[in-house]
């Protein structure tokens, strides 16, 4: 009818074919999209487990790989929005939500299954990498760099495994915004008298200006003058210049995950998108004691690819009584050990502080050594994780233990934990500076700076920079170590570098335990928190009843060496505004 109205006067036949090439057409045509219609219509919600029961176990991994992703694309809507704001993270457990938890189970094990199924084996997929990981644009950073502009580092639309094959050399990577500046004055300047001969490469998304990126370079590229010699007091025989690039991410964040990605996820994202084979994470406010291309020096790095270092042995419990039972869960499942070739998690982390103990704390983040070619994937896990702040974010303490929890959760020990949990450094508290006067047997050290000793007793690094209290407070006059000072002593102690002359490595708790009846004559746990530095300060103790620590104390060559650092720390601002100075100058 539609045909005669138009004026066309066709046969019957001719009009049949005409009809059966146009279904034929729009067959194919539509064919790419079947994916999204037929996993609407057929299957509502992604369920490995049901995937898996399909594969056979006797069948080589690799068959078994591929055979679940032909399930997935034929069969399965695999988007995920990362919305966990119906799990409220006060009353809520994997108990009672567990639809919610169900869906991110579902997608931790889709992203362990790809990672394996494909980045370990440098295969690509982009048009899965998209719906897998929806926060990434897949358009490249830009590398700032002040003399040849910017550039990106790679081709927008490349699928990780060609990321991957582009990282080289070894390098230093940290995230920083403009409110950092000062503080990485101050860490370069470190870093050069360290004689640190490595690159570091600052990740930003977009709020670090053109100002700040040039003074950066004018202190990592300074020359040693007589006058800043005299400034430092120059003790070393090699200040070299550094090299440093600007990272800006901002354009690799798709838009609608600009709001969840925030604070320390930043961090993540300069894990995944710096440029170097082997890195060092650190923070702007940390303070390394060896030149950092030492570090990748260490056996353990050697040996595993990855090195941690503890937290304090502090006694906190699980804050959510969930919590081991949900990380369990996230593991590698007996199915797809099986059928996929995902290795199988050992003693080796269900034996440790964490897991095995109830813990909270076992890693602390401020300067971790990885492989990123022997271990890709592990940031990609670790972002999945917190982009579900609800659900994570209030069972661990921000990025720090994500780096060991989502390797375990991908299968993967190949990582080494320091053997030394964190020492509290500084100077000992005697007779009345002590809390506990009374108990002449036993040494306190309270200090705002976790610190890090390595098995042979060598002071690697601390945290949270080098003045002895970043802010003050009221009542650190109540302190009793400053018993006897004025308030102007104490005023300019606290914002002096810090005395390290001791350290103290308490002895670890038996067991967590949250709370207990404070005895006043002697400390009730081997770490005790206190008010003083905005409740930064924690205290160490050496013995607790029957349990005994370590008391590092340190010679005075290294003694006079760690207050030559913490002098040059202090001494940044100071060089920059010869640097400057001696800048205008050249130019009248």
């Amino acid at each position: 009818m539609v045909l005669k109205v138009i004026g066309f006067k066709l046969k019957t036949p001719l009009l049949v074919l005409i009809l059966f090439i146009l279904v034929c057409y729009n067959a194919l045509h539509f064919k790419n999209i079947n994916v999204e219609t037929s996993s609407i219509n057929n299957v509502k919600e992604l369920n490995i487990v049901k995937i898996l029961e399909k594969l056979d176990s006797s069948k080589p991994s690799k068959n078994n790989c591929n055979q679940f992703w032909k399930e997935i694309r034929n069969h399965y809507n695999i988007t995920n929005d990362y919305n966990d704001t119906g799990f409220d993270p006060k009353k809520d457990t994997i108990w009672n939500q567990e639809p919610l938890f169900h869906k991110f189970q579902n997608h931790t094990a889709l992203i362990r299954a790809y990672n394996h199924c494909y980045l370990d084996q440098n295969k690509c997929d982009i048009e899965l990498e998209r719906r897998i990981f929806p926060w990434y644009s897949f358009k490249s950073p830009i590398i700032n760099h002040r003399v040849k502009g910017d550039r990106k580092i790679f081709k927008d639309d490349l699928c990780f495994n060609k990321i991957k094959s582009n990282l080289r050399k070894k390098g230093i990577a940290l995230t920083a915004k403009e409110f950092h500046l000062r503080d990485l004055i101050n860490l370069i300047t470190l870093l050069r008298a360290l004689g640190t001969s490595i690159p570091l490469q600052i990740i930003h998304r977009g709020d670090f200006s053109k100002f700040a990126q040039i003074k950066l370079h004018e202190i990592a590229k300074a020359e040693l003058t007589q006058e800043i010699k005299d400034l430092i007091g120059f003790k070393v025989e090699v200040f070299p210049q550094m090299n440093i690039e600007f990272i800006d991410i901002s354009r690799v964040i798709n838009q609608s995950f600009n709001s969840k990605i925030q604070k320390f996820t930043n961090k993540l994202l300069a894990y995944l998108f710096n440029t170097f084979e082997e890195v060092i994470l650190i923070d702007a406010d940390t303070i390394p004691f060896v030149p950092l291309q030492d570090f990748f020096k260490l056996e353990e790095y050697k040996t595993k690819g990855a090195f941690f270092f503890k937290d304090r042995a502090l006694n906190n419990a699980h804050d959510q009584i969930d919590t081991i039972d949900l990380f369990t869960k996230l593991t590698p499942s007996l199915p797809e050990i099986n059928k996929l070739g995902i290795p199988k998690l050992t003693s080796y982390t269900w034996d440790n502080h964490f897991f095995k103990h109830g813990f909270k704390h076992l890693m602390e983040s401020g300067l971790v050594i990885v492989n990123r070619k022997q271990h890709f994937v592990n940031p990609l896990m670790a972002i999945h994780l917190a982009l579900y702040p609800n659900i994570i974010g209030d069972r661990v303490w921000g990025d720090k233990e994500l780096y060991w929890l989502a390797m375990a959760i991908s299968g993967d020990e190949s990582y080494e934990f320091n053997s030394n949990f964190a020492a509290s450094i500084g100077e000992i508290s005697t007779g009345s500076q002590s809390h506990y006067p009374k108990l002449t047997n036993t040494k306190e050290l309270c200090s705002n700076h976790p610190s890090h000793i390595y098995k042979n007793g060598k002071l690697l690094w601390m945290n949270t920079g080098f003045k002895y209290c970043k802010k003050l407070m009221h009542i650190d006059m109540t302190n009793p170590f400053f018993k006897g000072m004025t308030s102007q002593e104490m005023d300019k102690y606290n914002s002096s570098p810090l005395k390290i002359r001791q350290a103290i490595i308490p002895p670890v708790p038996l067991k967590a335990n949250n709370w207990k009846m404070k005895n006043r004559d002697k400390p009730t746990f081997s770490w005790e928190n206190k008010p003083y530095c905005e409740a930064y300060t924690l205290c160490a103790y050496d013995k607790l009843d029957d349990q005994i620590g370590e008391v590092i104390e340190f010679s005075e060559e290294d003694q006079k060496y760690f207050d030559y650092l913490g002098n040059i720390w202090f001494k940044g601002i100071d060089i920059l505004k010869i640097v400057t100075t001696k800048a205008r100058e050249k130019k009248h």
